[in-house]
């Protein structure tokens, strides 16, 4: 009598070579990761920079900008002088202010402007 040797069913490939060892426990194949950490996957963008406000250039003050058409006047805010022509430019700590126009013949126009820090604003009399 002649005996052939029994075929052994062959091993998938992702099983562990344990397996082929008569006595020993297969162990479970080791996930293979999809893509390189870092690659493949989004990055996360940084959270942008809290918004500031912009510092006033002269400390915490803002500008206004005062202008006549039609003629000069003495231009005032709050009831102090502060030059006359048909211009003027001051700056002012943030606050609402009374700018008054008083023109040599006539009567004087008087507008409010609210002023904040690092801003100008603008105020302008026709006469």
């Amino acid at each position: 009598m002649i005996i052939q040797p029994q075929p052994t069913p062959a091993t998938p490939p992702e099983a562990d070579s344990a397996a082929a060892v008569p006595g020993t426990k297969a162990r479970p194949p080791t996930p293979k990761p999809t893509a390189p950490p870092g690659k493949g996957q989004p990055t996360p963008k940084p959270p942008p920079p809290p918004a500031a406000e912009t510092p006033a250039p002269s400390g915490g003050t803002g500008t206004l900008v005062a202008v006549s058409t039609g003629g000069s006047c003495t231009f005032s805010v709050n009831g102090a002088a502060k030059g006359t022509g048909t211009s003027t430019k001051v700056q002012l700590a943030p606050g609402a202010y009374s700018v008054t126009c008083k023109p040599s013949g006539g009567s004087a126009k008087s507008r409010s402007v609210t002023i904040k820090s690092g801003e100008t604003a603008m105020v302008s009399f026709k006469l």
